[in-house]
């Protein structure tokens, strides 16, 4: 986080700048080399352990601004020893490379404090941590102390190094999402829950802009003892505190935010963790004097900027997503038949628009001695996937759908593989006339890819009404001039050897009803997953664009109240906010295309960028440099990284905290099933939890989930417990449990 905005200042000031880090995402470094087009950046990728690396970045420097460790406790929590190997060995293996007569600047933390009892801390009060970070940051000042006088005893080398000991840092963008102020600003203006732990720590918040001024300050100081005549000085080692000499509670902080964004977000209140100093002012007496600081952003302007640039952020990836691909909502889209066929080889899914508006999907009926048809049309059918062949005959396409099946003519006989058909019939066709086919002639509608099949002699396809189930429809051909084509959606699944994106892939109603829209029982056949999120891009960009104008106006000096707490129970957050759900994007500043009508809710679809680059050796006793030479064993690499691997790794930062504080469990209920469907599952609980059975489809998520409900449930109390009901899909299977579907969902 600082790193990059030091970077900037250093080349917008024309000062060649020299990078050593392990991890860089090219799009911020294209945006740094946009800015500033005639700077003299140069990018080293390398660890600071690895001596050639390092001895590169050293090439004609003058100095070095040390920036480079693990940043956080729980970081060095999970790894103790490579936490100390970053940021005790790896300072000094830099302190060593630095050049003579050159100068060093150490980035360390006021976690060497600890949780001093006289405030405000001055740059002299003994080191004291709290945690493992803190020692780690306090053995790396004692490094840098011994190197330098060891220097100038033995006058082995001419050096000067200022160690700032920097207090809270906030209001960058691109910083971690986990840190306090970012996940409170993400949560608030998306208006999700925000965790507060503890809620009595009371800390010096200063803002990156003004730590990046203490860092243009120690190198102009080290620079002019190293240059200027009258100024000249070896082997000093300075120290100084960055801060505001101002305190705020976490209270404080989430209030103010709350009022600034006009959230909405519910608080959750865990108890704090005394791993973590809770109270901190650092004296800058010191550093005003000597380096000219001063704190310029107060807290209030500090988070009114951090929430205008995080809109501006927002504002912008909108803008890009819509002229990116694979949704360029510019364009107006157009359909051919040249993309029917490109999809020949491919495996395809069927839908068409029912009568009554209804989708219905195309499945495939198993052959038997006793029922041949292998077309069959269903609401809210399992969707079969069929592979498709596609030719051109004339100025025609022609289209024919198949699959590999099991044909068996009685129970005993041995299965055969055969290949089977979407079969049509044309019924009440002269006598001796074949009245099946297998090809279908093919049209497409150029603006929406709604897809026309009939017939190969152009007669149309309707649903025959003559069926065994009134859910289940038979697709026939029939010359009628009152009968319309049917609209019908051709998806890919899967295009063997075929560059994606593939033709139609986006429009497919059912993940744009399931995903996009997120109504489970309404499926809109009109939907299309790239038109449902150029509206939603839309509607999110203008929506923010309304919330920055609103920042904007805000008077100067910012002065921000305070909103009251949202507390309450978390059962109660989901009556206050009865919205719908809304789209999800990695890469958006929040993750969520908040449009304004609708929910955000947390999401394991995306991640933060990772900006930890150490998180493989998290949870054991490998170092991160050298890399771990462990070949993995492709038959239990699974295994392996579980056993390696903790559970709160796997979780977001939020779930961790809460989990690792060790929360009385809400009183939990589950519901019971009926009692056909209790005796069924008693009696066939193989065929309910065995993981992966082909016949329950995804009764084992339900049955695993049910379990675990199971294993935590209490006798149900008004207003305090939660209600777990249990879900089984609908199949033909389990009648019973398909007649009892609705009314366990309407519970």
């Amino acid at each position: 986080m600082i790193g990059k905005h030091l970077v900037r200042r250093l080349l917008r000031a024309s000062v060649p700048v020299t990078v050593l880090d392990v991890i860089f995402f090219e799009d911020e470094l294209e945006q740094i080399r946009d800015a500033y087009p005639t700077s003299d950046l140069r990018i080293v990728h390398g660890d600071i352990r690895d001596d050639g690396k390092l001895a590169e970045a050293m090439d004609g420097v003058s100095g070095v601004v040390h920036l480079a460790a693990v940043s956080r406790v729980l970081w060095c929590l999970e790894n103790l020893d490579d936490c100390n190997d970053v940021n005790v060995r790896g300072t000094e293996k830099v302190l060593n490379a630095v050049p003579d007569h050159g100068w060093f600047i150490q980035a360390s933390s006021r976690e060497v404090y600890g949780d001093p009892e006289i405030l405000p801390v001055v740059e002299d009060t003994p080191h004291n941590p709290a945690n493992v970070y803190g020692r780690s940051k306090a053995s790396a000042e004692d490094v840098i102390t011994r190197h330098v006088n060891a220097m100038t005893r033995t006058k082995a080398k001419k050096l000067n190094a200022i160690m700032l000991r920097l207090s809270n840092v906030y209001g960058a963008v691109e910083g971690h999402h986990e840190r306090l102020v970012p996940a409170i600003m993400n949560n608030a203006l998306s208006n999700r829950p925000i965790q507060m732990v503890g809620g009595d720590q009371n800390l010096d918040m200063v803002h990156v802009n003004d730590v990046v001024d203490a860092f243009s300050l120690a190198i102009t100081r080290l620079d002019r003892q190293r240059t200027s005549w009258m100024r000249k000085r070896h082997g000093s080692v300075e120290v100084f505190n960055i801060g505001t000499d101002h305190s705020t509670t976490a209270t404080e902080l989430i209030r103010k935010t709350l009022w600034l964004t006009n959230s909405s977000s519910p608080l959750r209140v865990i108890p704090g963790d005394d791993r973590f100093p809770s109270h901190y002012v650092g004296s800058t007496v010191k550093a005003s004097k000597e380096l000219g600081y001063a704190a310029r952003v107060s807290i209030d302007a500090g988070l009114h900027q951090l929430a205008s640039d995080t809109l501006s952020e927002t504002v912008a990836f909108l803008a890009r997503r819509q002229r990116e691909a694979p949704f360029y909502c510019d364009r107006t889209k157009h359909y051919t038949t040249a993309d029917v066929l490109k999809l020949d080889g491919c495996r395809v899914s069927l839908a068409l628009k029912g009568d009554k508006g209804n989708i219905m999907y195309n499945e495939h009926l198993r052959a038997n001695k006793d029922r041949n048809t292998t077309n069959q049309w269903e609401h809210f059918s399992e969707v079969s996937v069929w592979d498709m062949a596609a030719r051109r005959e004339g100025d025609e396409v022609l289209v024919s759908f198949s699959l590999d099946d099991e044909y068996r003519p009685n129970n005993d006989a041995k299965a055969e593989l055969v290949k089977e058909h979407v079969v049509l019939h044309i019924p009440e066709r002269e006598p001796g006339a074949d009245d099946s086919f297998t090809e279908f002639r093919v049209r497409v509608q150029p603006d929406t890819g709604y897809v026309h099949l009939t017939a190969p002699d152009g007669t149309p396809l309707w649903l025959s009404r003559r069926w065994p189930k009134p859910a289940r429809r038979g697709l026939v051909a029939r010359q009628d001039t009152d009968t319309e084509l049917y609209n019908m959606r051709l998806t890919p699944v899967c295009c063997a050897g075929k560059k994606a994106p593939w033709p139609f892939f986006k429009d497919d109603p059912l993940p744009s009803a399931l995903l996009d829209t997120r109504y489970a029982a309404q499926h809109d056949f009109n939907a299309s997953q790239i038109a449902v999120q150029c509206s939603r891009f839309a509607a999110a960009e203008a929506h923010a664009r309304r919330r920055l104008a609103t920042l904007e106006a805000f008077s100067t000096p910012i002065v921000l109240q305070q909103a009251p707490l949202p507390l309450g129970r978390p059962q109660d957050w989901r009556q206050r906010r009865n919205k719908d759900i809304c789209s999800v994007q990695c890469g958006h500043p929040t993750f969520c295309v908040d449009t304004g009508d609708c929910l955000c809710t947390h999401t394991a679809q995306c991640s933060p960028r990772a900006r930890f680059p150490f998180g493989a050796v998290a949870n054991t006793k490998l170092f991160s440099y050298p890399s771990p030479s462990v070949t993995p064993n492709p038959d239990t690499v699974l295994v392996d990284n579980v056993a390696r691997m903790s559970w709160a790794n796997v979780i977001n930062p939020d779930a961790r905290r809460y989990f690792t504080s060790k929360p009385e469990w809400p009183l939990m209920t589950t519901v019971r099933n009926p009692d056909e469907m209790e005796v069924i599952k008693n009696s066939t609980e193989h065929e309910f939890y065995v993981l992966g059975n082909s016949r329950m489809g995804c009764f084992s998520a339900d049955g695993a989930m049910e379990r675990s409900a199971q294993l935590i449930s209490k006798p149900f109390k008004e207003g305090e417990s939660l209600v777990f009901v249990p879900y089984f899909s609908v199949n033909d299977w389990m009648t019973v449990s398909g007649r009892w579907w609705g009314a366990i969902v309407a519970v």
